[in-house]
C-alpha cells in the first residue's frame, strides 16, 4: 500500500532536480550570452526560439502593415528612389523599411522577445566592466530597470542592397554611455525568418561599441581605407551571425552594424525589433512626427477632385526628401563617425 506514496515522492523529487537542472543550464546561458554582448557588442540567443505561431502571427501582420503602408506613399507623391521618412514608416535604403506595427499580434511577439531577453542584460549589469569602457564612480545607483522604448521592424525585399556600416545611438547616448556604465540602449531583434549566417542579415563589426576605443578603431580604418566596407583588416574581423526564425540577436546600440543584401528571388526578410533602455537612457531619433496616414488624408481632402492641386501638393511632401543617389553623393563626401 506504501508503492502509490513512495512513486508520488520520486516523481516529485525528480521533477525539482529537473526543474533545477533548467534552471542551472539557463543561468549558464545568461552568464555567456552577458559576457559576449559585453565584450562584442552582440550576441545570439538561438536555443529555445520563441513560439512558432508566434512568430507566424507577426510575421503576417509585419507583412500587412508593409503592403497598407507602401498602398499610401504613392498618394504623397513619394516614390521608391526616395528616402523618406514618416511616423509610421522610413525607407531606409533601397527596398529596405524600418516602420512601426501596432498589431495585437506583432505586441505579443516583441512582448515576449523582452522577457526572453531581460534575465541577460541583468546578469550583463552584473559583470564587472570592460577595460576600454569609461565610467564615473558611483553610477551604479542609476535605475538598472529595463524599459521598453519603441517597437518595431525592418524589412528587405529582394534586390535591397547592403546598408553602409552605421550605429544607432546619437552623439549624446555615445557620450553619456561612456561615463555611465547603466545608461545604456539594447536593440532585441527577432527575425522573422531563418537567417543563415553571412546571408541576408546583419553583419556586425565586434567591439566597436567601446568607449575609449571605438573612435580610434573606426578613425584607423578610415585613414587606411577610406570607408570601413573597402578595409580589409576591418572586414575580416565582421561577423554575420546566423539566426533561427524567433531567436534573438541583442545588440548594443553602439554596436556598429549593417543589413546585408536581400539576393532572394520572392521573398522578404522581416525582422522585428524591441529597443529597451536602462539608466535613464532614451531613444528620439528613430522616426519623425510627420504621419503618412494624416498627410494622404489630408492632401487629398484639400485637393477635393482637383488633379492640378493634388499634383502639386504631392510634390510639395516629394520635394521633402532626397533620392537615395543624391544621399550617396553626399555621404561620400562627409564620411565621419
Amino acid at each position: 500500500m506504501m508503492l502509490p506514496s513512495i512513486t508520488a515522492t520520486a516523481l516529485a523529487l525528480a521533477l525539482r532536480g529537473a526543474t533545477r537542472t533548467d534552471n542551472i543550464r539557463r543561468s549558464t546561458v545568461h552568464e555567456t550570452h552577458a559576457w559576449q554582448l559585453r565584450d562584442k557588442g552582440f550576441t545570439v540567443v538561438d536555443v529555445e526560439p520563441l513560439d512558432a505561431s508566434l512568430v507566424a502571427s507577426a510575421k503576417a501582420a509585419c507583412c500587412d502593415e508593409l503592403d497598407e503602408l507602401l498602398d499610401l506613399v504613392p498618394r504623397v507623391g513619394c516614390t521608391v528612389d526616395q528616402q523618406y521618412n514618416f511616423a509610421e514608416i522610413c525607407h531606409r535604403s533601397p527596398l529596405r523599411w524600418d516602420m512601426r506595427v501596432n498589431r495585437s499580434a506583432f505586441d505579443a511577439l516583441t512582448a515576449a522577445a523582452v522577457e526572453r531577453a531581460s534575465p541577460l542584460l541583468n546578469r550583463l549589469d552584473e559583470l564587472p566592466l570592460h577595460s576600454k569602457e569609461g565610467w564615473l564612480p558611483l553610477v551604479r545607483r542609476l535605475p538598472r530597470r529595463t524599459r521598453v522604448l519603441m517597437t518595431g521592424a525592418i524589412v528587405s525585399r529582394p534586390g535591397a542592397i547592403e546598408q553602409r556600416f552605421h550605429a544607432d545611438a546619437d552623439n549624446w547616448h555615445f557620450f553619456w554611455s561612456t561615463l555611465l556604465p547603466r545608461h545604456r540602449i539594447y536593440n532585441i531583434f527577432i527575425p522573422l525568418c531563418d537567417i543563415d549566417a553571412d546571408s541576408c542579415g546583419t553583419q556586425f563589426w565586434p567591439g566597436s561599441h567601446l568607449g575609449l576605443t571605438r573612435k580610434q578603431k573606426y578613425r584607423t580604418a578610415m585613414e587606411r581605407s577610406g570607408c570601413i566596407e573597402n578595409d580589409p583588416a576591418a572586414m575580416r574581423a565582421m561577423d554575420a551571425p546566423a539566426c533561427p526564425a524567433g531567436g534573438l540577436i541583442v545588440a548594443d546600440f553602439r554596436t556598429l552594424h549593417r543589413g546585408l543584401p536581400n539576393r532572394g528571388e520572392a521573398n522578404p526578410r522581416p525582422i522585428a525589433y524591441a529597443i529597451v533602455g536602462t539608466g535613464g537612457a532614451k531613444d528620439d531619433i528613430n522616426f519623425p512626427g510627420l504621419s503618412l496616414r494624416q498627410r494622404a488624408a489630408a492632401i487629398e481632402m484639400a485637393a477635393d477632385g482637383d488633379v492640378d492641386l493634388l499634383a502639386a501638393m504631392q510634390e510639395a511632401v516629394s520635394g521633402e526628401f532626397l533620392e537615395f543617389g543624391e544621399i550617396a553623393r553626399i555621404s561620400r563626401k562627409t564620411n565621419r563617425y
